[in-house]
């Protein structure tokens, strides 16, 4: 997903935020589990955390915590 002169990019674990010029990655969010989706708004980053439960969160683009806001026990 392309921000400014970033890019947002869902791994396994984690988010990062990655120049579209090259170099380093920063972590937006860590200890994540698989994160198949991944939306963003004017502020924050919506994404689906398949860890050990089913979690869809959010956390600011900027990085910072996360604040999962609906978790159901198990895989949907």
């Amino acid at each position: 997903m392309v921000l400014g002169p970033n890019l947002l990019v869902a791994t396994q674990g984690s988010i990062v935020s990655i120049p579209k010029t090259g170099g380093g990655s920063t972590p937006i969010a860590s200890g994540l589990g698989l994160v198949p989706a991944l939306v963003v708004d004017a502020t924050d980053a919506y994404f689906v955390d398949y860890g050990k439960d089913s979690t869809i969160a959010r956390v600011t683009k900027s990085g910072g915590a996360v604040d999962r806001l609906v978790t159901v026990p198990g895989w949907v």
